[in-house]
């Protein structure tokens, strides 16, 4: 069975003013149309301290992504062949940076970030998510789901 080295198993999923962190939740945003869009949460936001340290959930190689244009959330995003695991708001090692590198379960990645500096009175988080990894997807799947089938994290933890 496919696990995740990380979180500890004493992990807390994000509950606050802004909603619930658990994989499915109710999300909106508003198109440039202003349509309103309703869409399920699909990764797991786990309670972080910010400058803590951010750990390898997974052995492969990792790569810098930014989780918004235009300020300074970035996340790293790891495949192992079978998996695509990204976590967003920590701010990575430089070896991440403009290439990718080797990841290791349990080891250091970089530092948690803190997203309530954005958004006033949500709990810093690291939000968690994956996928399977396109190779391994069937291909009318892949018509849906171009990046991979999105799965609840909380199943490999």
């Amino acid at each position: 069975m496919l696990k995740i080295f990380w979180p500890p198993n004493n992990y807390e999923i994000r509950e606050d003013a802004w909603g619930s962190g658990r994989f499915g939740s109710p999300r909106t945003k508003t198109s440039p149309d202003g349509t309103v869009i309703h869409y399920p949460h699909e990764g797991l936001d786990l309670v972080f301290e910010p400058g803590q340290a951010a750990i390898g959930p997974i052995t492969g190689k990792g790569r810098w992504v930014w989780v918004y244009e235009k300020d300074s959330y970035s996340g790293l995003e790891v495949t192992d062949g079978s998996l695509i695991v990204k976590l967003l708001y920590i701010l990575p090692a430089p070896q991440f940076r403009n290439k990718r590198a080797a990841v290791e379960a349990g080891k250091g990645i970089g530092i948690v970030q803190d997203i309530s500096k954005k958004f006033k009175g949500m709990t810093p988080h690291i939000h968690l998510e994956a996928r399977i990894h396109p190779s391994k997807t069937l291909p009318e799947m892949l018509k849906l789901y171009p990046k991979g089938i999105p799965i609840n994290p909380e199943i490999l933890l």
